[in-house]
Formats: C-alpha cells, structure tokens, sequence
C-alpha cells in the first residue's frame, strides 16, 4: 500500500445513523485491516438522539482502534469533520458518511494516487438520485468551478483521501457541508497538488439524507457568500477582481469546454507545451493533474498571460512562456492546442500545425481539440456564441479579425495525416450542446 508507514485514519461523521454506523465500522475493519496495519476509526457523533453513539461505544471497547467523539448536541457537518480530522493520529485521512455511500476497497486504487498528490477526491460514477436533488447537486459544482476554477468533478461526494501535512497548513472554518469545497479549494490553493478517482455511488439502506435539504442548501450558500473574499482572493484561482469580461469568459470556458476528458489523453508525465493557451485554464489543469508533467503555456495575447500569472496559483511545474513569437521548443512530448484552429484561415491551419509537428519530439502527441461542423444544429448555435463572443471582446483572433474559421473534422483529420501524424478522431460526451472534436495524431517515429 503507499502510504503505508503513515497509517490510516478513517473518519466517520455520525448524526443519527443507528441502522448504519455498526456496518460501517465493521466494512471499514475489515477493509483497512486488508490494507496496513496501522489504523483507526474515529466516529464523530454529532448530538445523536438515536442510541447510535452507544452502538460505537460498545463496538470500542471490543476494538481499541475504534474510537468515538461525543458532542452534547447538533452542530454541523463542518464541525464535526473538523473535530475529527484534529483527532485522527495517522499520516492518511479518510472521511467517509456513515451510511456507506460506496465500497471501502475503492482505496486500493486511491490509496497509490497519493504517491502524485496530496488530496484525493472521488467523483460518483453513477447518479441516480431524486432529480431535485440531482438539479442542486449539479447547479453547485458548476457555481464551485466557475468561481474557484476548482478541478474537481463532484465536489461535495463523501471521499476525501489526504496527507495530514494538508491539514497542519490550512484552517479550515465552515459549520456545515460547505467544508468539502473549503478544504478542496484551500488545499489547491496552498500548492497541494489534487487527483480524482471515480467511485461507484451506493443509495444508503436506512434512513434519509440530511444534506439535501432546503435549510442544509442555505447554509452552504451563506458559508460561502462568507469565504469568498479569502478563497478567490488573487493567486487563489479568483478572477472576479480581472474585470467583468474575464471573469465572464473563465467561467464560461470551464463550463463549456470538455478539460477533463482533454487531460486524460495528455501523457501523465513529460514536457507539455500548450498552444494558444489564453488565460491558461487547461494549461493549469495539466499541471494540477500530474507533477511529473512539465507544462508550458503560450498565446500571443500577452496580457491574458499576464492574467494567468496573476489569477492561477502557482505549480512548479507550470510556467507561461513570455516570448511573443511561437515557441522555439523543441523535442516535446505533447503539444495541446485547444480552440484555436478555428480562428485561423485555412492556409494560416496548415503553417500552424506544421510548427506544432516540429516541436514534437518522435512518437509524440498532438492534441487539437475543435468544433466540429456536424450536427448542424448544434455548430450553428456554438458558431453564434463564438461570433457574439468576438463582438463583445471576449475573444480576440491573432489578428484583430472577427471572422471565425471551422472546419469539419475530416478536415483536420486530413491535414495531420498528410504531415505524417497516426491520427485519432474522439468526440467526447457533453450534456451542453456544443459538437466538440478531438483529433489526436501520434508523430511518426
């Protein structure tokens, strides 16, 4: 297991889980006992009226390992985490619900992801959930990312895995649910590094949820009306304070466009160059996902780059390249390029993607993810948000034109192999209507 010379704590926040908490404990026995042999079980009841806190009583002092925090009354998810997390003695944190939202054995395959990072967080592979509730769950990770630009998929799901050292240089503040995004954001935010694993979801078996309700709701949305100043303060991914138009574009850029499954296909390690990188999202997001990949972003916009510098929190593994002219690197292993190509005529593509091929060392990877003129319904209503973005300033071509250049993906598929490249065409999966493409060519070796 790695990790395993730190031991592992796994937290359990309890609040009336009578039907629950002794499957938990015994799930969480018997998977962690599989794993190492240094660990413990903290239950946290917060202000339980249900006898479930005599249940873990009883079930410590058959198991020394097992230890319960007691509180007289109801204060909150927040809290009760908190408490925990000061408690816990091992080098790794695990909070997990007590109702069991998913299979312990999950850590077999997060528990390594810490060897590259420093918080991981799972992400539901299945949701199906009362549809209100499935509405407020997606409004809210989309208000996260948008605000924090936080690179994480399902930012409240009960799978948090981390190094203590997180904790020792965070304070974390929040009463109730809103302490998933607070620790998360303030993780990233100090220069620890995220990773994501996908979980499978299970419906609890007993009882109902306590934070899907209306007042839970509010209390989140208080809690972070409150942080906000800190947590988007700049260097802290807060582009509020770049003005209106770039704070509109960052948020509509992480909404719209596919960066997860774009740094998927990226090499988990090497030298990255990001072409046309504007404000330098998916650059970061490269960077935040693997720390042994070395990433440069570059776009002729000098003061988007500016922006990126100032708004992005710093990676050491992430730099933007200054130079006005395209970058003289060479022998990369992958080269991004991410709604560009539609911007530049169709002559002005082949130059373009010529200069990309040389820097790529051989067998590298070439990544242009664009807009695809197919369906048609869908490229007409992206081609009017792209034109109206143009008019408005939002985004500007290498020119100053305001014409718009798409492509249908043949196209580019041709061109690539044309220049010698094994070429991919992938169309990643959106619920937005927007007919991404992604052509992938492979440099002959």
């Amino acid at each position: 297991m790695a990790n395993n010379a730190a031991g592992l704590s796994l937290v359990y926040p309890m609040y009336n889980e009578r039907e629950n908490i002794a499957e938990a404990v015994a799930h969480g026995k018997a998977v962690l006992s599989s794993l190492t042999g240094d660990w413990e079980i903290i239950v946290v009841d917060d202000g339980s009226t249900d006898g479930g806190a005599e249940i873990v009583e009883a079930l410590s002092r058959k198991e020394p390992r097992v230890r319960l925090i007691r509180r007289s009354r109801n204060e909150g998810l927040g809290k009760t985490l908190r408490e925990g997390f000061s408690a816990a003695r091992l080098g790794v944190m695990l909070y997990c619900d007590s109702d069991l939202p998913y299979d312990l054995s999950i850590l077999k395959d997060a528990l390594p992801l810490l060897a590259r990072a420093d918080v991981v967080a799972g992400y539901r592979l299945n949701r199906r959930e009362a549809f209100l509730r499935l509405v407020y769950s997606k409004v809210y990770n989309f208000l996260i990312k948008a605000l924090f630009g936080l690179p994480v998929r399902d930012v409240n799901f009960s799978f948090k895995l981390l190094k203590r050292r997180v904790l020792d240089g965070i304070e974390l503040e929040s009463r109730g649910s809103f302490i998933d995004a607070e620790l998360l954001v303030k993780a990233r935010n100090a220069g620890w590094r995220l990773a994501e694993v996908g979980v499978v979801y299970a419906h609890r078996k007993h009882g109902l949820s306590k934070l899907s309700s209306l007042a839970t709701i509010i209390e989140m949305l208080g809690e972070l009306r409150r942080q906000y100043p800190e947590l988007a303060r700049p260097g802290g991914a807060g582009w509020r304070s770049a003005g209106f138009r770039d704070f509109l574009h960052t948020v509509l850029r992480r909404a719209s466009c596919p960066f997860d499954y774009l740094e998927n296909l990226v090499p988990r390690r090497g030298r990255v160059l990001d072409v046309g990188c504007g404000h330098g999202l998916f650059a970061h997001r490269m960077a935040a996902g693997s720390p042994e990949r070395q990433v440069a972003g570059w776009d002729p916009d000098a003061r988007k780059l500016a922006l990126a510098r100032r708004h992005l929190p710093a990676l050491p593994n992430l730099r933007f390249l200054p130079e006005p002219a395209f970058p003289v690197l060479t022998q990369i292993d992958a080269v991004t390029v991410v709604d560009v190509l539609q911007y530049l005529p169709a002559a002005e593509k082949d130059s373009f993607v010529r200069r990309c091929r040389d820097r790529l060392a051989p067998g590298g990877l070439l990544l242009i993810k664009e807009i695809d003129t197919r369906p048609m319904w869908k490229y007409a209503w992206t081609r009017l948000q792209e034109s109206l973005a143009l008019a408005l300033g939002l985004t500007r071509t290498p020119s100053g034109s305001k014409r718009l250049y798409f492509e249908p993906a043949q196209r580019h598929l041709e061109r690539l192999a044309s220049l010698g490249f094994a070429v991919r065409v992938l169309t990643p999966r959106t619920r937005l209507p927007y007919p991404h493409v992604i052509i992938a060519g492979t440099k002959a070796g």
